[in-house]
């Protein structure tokens, strides 16, 4: 029996990042009639469970604090999300280059599409006009003997 050494990277690629996200995971719902609506949201994480096998996301801003704004995923709607925390740095990024494959660091993108259906699961209401709006941060706890921040997911509207 034969198997693809792309298959077989893929495989083990999967299992270390899995094996690093932290089980204490939180939903904190922040929903404001600025948050991005449902339909928007649901576009963006159907468009990060579509993502390649093995693309990642990380924070390449301070140690603790956060990275980039992630628009891309959403495609036309109008969702976006930072990673942020010690946990989601691109530790493989040598002065801004592109971040790829689980040595990197961060979030697999479809790891970040299962927690964004359960924040949005948790954290969806009505605005003031009664339209479905989505808005909050999941939260990965880190232990409390730790000096570092905890790793978080953050969702918000896009900018602009």
């Amino acid at each position: 029996m034969k198997i693809s050494l792309a298959l077989l990277t893929a495989v083990l690629n999967g299992l270390a990042v899995a094996d690093s996200r932290v089980p204490n995971t939180s939903f904190i719902c922040e929903r404001s009639d600025a948050s991005p609506y449902l339909h928007n949201v649901n576009e963006m994480i159907g468009n990060l469970n579509d993502a390649s096998a093995g693309e990642n996301v990380c924070n390449s801003g301070p140690v603790n604090g956060c990275g980039d704004t992630w628009t891309g995923y959403s495609g036309e709607g109008g969702a976006a999300f930072m990673v942020c925390g010690p946990g989601m740095r691109c530790s493989g990024d040598p002065g801004g280059m592109p971040c790829t494959g689980a040595g990197c660091g961060g979030i697999f993108a479809k790891f970040i599409g299962e927690d964004l259906e359960s924040l949005r699961d948790e954290c969806q209401g009505p605005d003031s006009d009664g339209d479905i709006r989505v808005g909050g941060r999941v939260v990965y706890e880190v232990s409390d003997d730790s000096d570092l921040d905890s790793d978080e997911l953050k969702l918000f509207s896009k900018p602009g």
